[in-house]
């Protein structure tokens, strides 16, 4: 599976490039969680996201233990970004996430299925060095 590539909007400090931003995060945690190559996730994801830290920890876990994940469909839509306020540092975008059933498979263990379904998606991103970093993400 090709790893997603960045889009050149991603790396710009505007309001689509933090939305850019917000896709591409979530392309690469659908990425990673298949290939269990969490590189580029872990570079957007800052040390204080609680939900970035857990999603690697589980991949790491699963691909080392000698399982994997199927690949699975996932499609963004109704976009909205939030300015950040007075005095902050970090915007938000929200965001419709649908996703089919998708399937890991536990070396030794049974089929876990997550069912399809859909959420809105919020991250709280930043943009220092030239880059979009994750800050949290939690659905709603």
């Amino acid at each position: 599976m090709p790893k997603p590539p960045t889009p050149p909007e991603a790396t710009e400090n505007t309001q689509q490039g933090a939305v850019s931003a917000a896709v591409h995060f979530i392309e690469l945690y659908r990425y990673a969680f298949i290939t269990g190559d969490t590189t580029d996730l872990a570079a957007m994801s800052e040390d204080r996201c609680t939900f970035c830290a857990s999603a690697i920890n589980a991949m790491t876990d699963l691909h080392d233990k000698g399982g994997w994940s199927n690949p699975w469909k996932l499609e963004l839509t109704e976009f909205q970004y939030i300015s950040p306020g007075e005095g902050k540092e970090y915007c938000g975008v929200r965001a419709t996430m649908k996703s089919t059933e998708s399937t890991s498979i536990r070396k030794g263990e049974t089929v876990v299925v997550e069912p399809a379904e859909e959420k809105t998606l919020f991250l709280a991103l930043r943009y220092y060095n030239d880059a979009w970093h994750v800050g949290e993400v939690s659905t709603e």
